[in-house]
């Protein structure tokens, strides 16, 4: 996972980013948290599936939720939208109700995947809220056209001056970001940080220490537990 920073510059998206990845270390580790673990392959195969479902019954322009729920699932569900060519938009379950309602209401989202333990929390929003390995497509899924000025994620405001309001990132200024980045550190925990991965609830960021940098080039996302998380 040695990519140089003009690499990350020849990627039209994020997700073109860790395909790379895919492609030159399919059976390393991608995603570890604690005892559950995920090659590339594995991570391909997974979000591959999830993609197919989404480019078959949601449109092209879709904002698809995933809840932030700690799990390997979520990095999968991530990737698997991005990997379809829409935008993901994080919803995190201990938020109320109210703001939840408010945030599906702003983006008109109509799916959001989630955990089974979420359902209940996330269903009172009234929209479509489905477990990962549930979406099974009908069909191949044809390629996808994302281009770098397509939508990557939206986030929303923490609403405390008001209703929360979105802020979106495009690919072409998150991989700028992801190369700009990469001159002193290394590309891969970035990857995942500027996705706001990297505590899991994809709000907050965290500085990578020393020991975490002895992870770089190993995976893209390690989590022991709640004191321990290793982004690389």
């Amino acid at each position: 996972m040695n990519l140089k920073n003009d690499s990350i510059g020849l990627q039209k998206c994020v997700h073109h980013i860790i395909e790379a990845q895919i492609s030159e270390f399919p059976n390393r580790v991608a995603v570890r948290i604690g005892a559950e673990k995920i090659t590339y392959a594995g991570l391909k195969q997974k979000a591959s599936q999830i993609a197919c479902f989404i480019e078959e019954f949601y449109s092209s322009t879709e904002i698809i939720g995933v809840s932030t729920s700690r799990g390997i699932d979520t990095i999968v569900s991530v990737y698997a939208i991005l990997l379809s060519g829409r935008a993901y938009l994080p919803l995190d379950p201990a938020y109320p109700a109210e703001r939840i309602r408010q945030i599906v209401s702003d983006s008109a989202i109509r799916l959001c995947l989630a955990p089974q333990t979420d359902h209940a929390i996330l269903a009172n929003a009234a929209i479509r809220v489905m477990d990962p390995s549930d979406c099974v497509p009908g069909k191949i899924a044809t390629t996808n056209l994302t281009q770098k000025t397509s939508l990557a994620y939206i986030l929303y405001t923490s609403g405390s001056t008001g209703k929360p309001k979105g802020v979106s990132m495009g690919h072409d200024a998150l991989v700028n970001l992801l190369q700009w980045q990469a001159k002193e550190e290394s590309w891969s925990k970035y990857v995942i940080a500027n996705m706001k991965l990297q505590d899991m609830n994809m709000n907050k960021e965290t500085k990578v220490t020393s020991d975490d940098k002895k992870q770089i080039n190993r995976t893209l996302l390690h989590y022991e537990d709640d004191k321990t998380k290793h982004h690389v």
